[in-house]
This record gives structure tokens, C-alpha cells and sequence, in this order.
């Protein structure tokens, strides 16, 4: 870990932190969890959750010890590259929100409420798959929820929720594709 962020910190720049293709020993099924770009299942049941939301607290909190709490919480925290393109994730959006819950909650609990913490970039299609992650994250966000996915900092997230209902949508998620092709 240190040998690829210190010379990022140490050049004057401000590394980013994505949280993509998750270890390997958190997944249950290895056979359907290859993926194009790796890993591409979450954490298999809610011990894992548990397991993978500590583990992201311990990445953080040693990042924290290295350079200090403030400055790591500073710099952007992501989850996930493209969750609606099965090339980078196969278990749907759902599923998809329950690992970025556990993983805010680590992060959170290492750095503080305040950290820069959000979602990924996402593949241009399919739109409802991305709408459906960003109402979700909003309506947590607007409603100040205590359980994870909490004030969710992106700026998708923090422009979606202006537009966004004040509940989250009770419609089924929606697929992904598979191709970013739009």
C-alpha cells in the first residue's frame, strides 16, 4: 500500500480511494465472481458485509495513522467502477448498496462523518440501473439515516438529491448490461 500512495502524497497530489473489485475472500462463489477487470461478486452474507466493512475501517484508519486522520478525510472515497455493467459487477444493485453501506460504515468509522465518501463513476447505460443507485443514496442521504449509506458526499449523490423523491423507489432494481456501450 505504501509503496503506490507515498510517492502520490509525497509529489503534493491528492490520492483517490476506490473501493472496486473487492477481495477475494470475501466472496463466496470464486467461479462466478471473475469478472473482466477481477472480483466482480460482493461480500457473500451479512458476516462478510461485516468482515469487508472492517477491513475497509482498517484500511483507512492505517492510512489515517500515516498521514493523518484530516488530510486522509479529505480525499475522495469511492465505491465501485461501473455497477451497472456486469464487466464490473454481477450481483445487481441491491446488492451493490449493501456493499457500499458496510464500506461507508468502515470508512466512516476510521476518518469521521465528515470524510469525502461516495459512489463511483458508473457506465453511461443503462440509465434506470444509475438512477436507481443515485435515488437510493439521495433518499438515505435527505433522510439523515444512521445505518449506513448516510450523507453520501458525491456530487451525484448531493445533486440527485434536490430532485430526488424523499423516500427510496420501491420499484424492482433494474439489470445491468453487458457492455458500456450506450
Amino acid at each position: 500500500l505504501w509503496g503506490r500512495v507515498d510517492p502520490i502524497v509525497n509529489a503534493g497530489l491528492e490520492p483517490a480511494f476506490v473501493g472496486d473489485n473487492g477481495p477475494w475472500g470475501f466472496v463466496q462463489n470464486l467461479s462466478a465472481g471473475v469478472g473482466t477487470y477481477g472480483c466482480v461478486s460482493g461480500p457473500a452474507d451479512a458476516q462478510a458485509l461485516a468482515l469487508y466493512s472492517r477491513f475497509a475501517r482498517d484500511v483507512a484508519g492505517s492510512l489515517a495513522l500515516r498521514y493523518g486522520r484530516a488530510q486522509v478525510a479529505s480525499w475522495q472515497h469511492r465505491v465501485g467502477t461501473e455497477p451497472n455493467c456486469v464487466c464490473h459487477w454481477k450481483d445487481g444493485a441491491d446488492a451493490w448498496l449493501r456493499m457500499y453501506a458496510a464500506v461507508e460504515r468502515g470508512v466512516r468509522a476510521a476518518l469521521g462523518p465528515d470524510v469525502r465518501f461516495g459512489p463511483g463513476n458508473f457506465a453511461t447505460s443503462p440509465k434506470d440501473y444509475i438512477e436507481y443507485i443515485v435515488a437510493h443514496l439521495a433518499a438515505e442521504r435527505t433522510s439523515n439515516s444512521t445505518g449506513g449509506l448516510a450523507n453520501a458526499t458525491s456530487a451525484a449523490a448531493a445533486a440527485a438529491a434536490e430532485a430526488a423523491p424523499s423516500a427510496a423507489p420501491t420499484s424492482a432494481p433494474p439489470t445491468a448490461r453487458a457492455t458500456t456501450a450506450p
